[in-house]
């Protein structure tokens, strides 16, 4: 089994893939780092020994980075994931490697249309917040593509 992690300091997306299909997608979140990894963590369906490999997004500080020091926080919140499941393998991924510089709205639409119907069924719509609003964040899908 496969785990993909968007990491994220309020909102993570998470995916588990077993034999190359998708069997759920949701976004993780809490109101700190810490609680958004440990709401990763709580939420895995399965026991956490069937997941052999963990994919996930590196962090990386670029020369136009607005706030770089928000990546220490990532890399806190990714840790403290990959470290509950010490025995898998991690492969990471830059973004420029995985998705270029393709916008959300269309790399959203390009995973989505490699899904089938099911796994599209799979994918955990977000919840409203205590608004009544929607997030704007398609990590719960883009993660799927990871």
């Amino acid at each position: 089994m496969i785990l993909c992690l968007d990491p994220g300091k309020k909102v993570a997306g998470v995916s588990l893939w077993e034999d190359k299909e998708l069997t759920t997608a949701w976004l993780a979140r809490g109101n700190t780092w810490a609680e958004t990894a440990d709401n990763v963590i709580e939420k895995i369906p399965v026991s956490a020994v069937l997941i052999q490999t963990i994919v996930i997004e590196r962090m990386q500080i670029r020369k136009d980075s607005k706030r770089p020091a928000d990546l220490v926080e990532l890399l806190l919140m990714s840790g403290r994931v990959t470290g509950r499941l010490p025995r898998c393998r991690i492969v990471e991924y830059e973004p420029h490697n995985w998705k270029g510089g393709t916008p959300k709205k269309i790399m959203t639409e390009r995973i989505l249309s490699k899904l089938s119907k099911d796994e599209r069924d799979r994918i955990e719509k977000p919840k409203t917040d205590g608004d009544g609003v929607t997030p704007k964040s398609n990590d719960y899908r883009l993660t799927a593509g990871l």
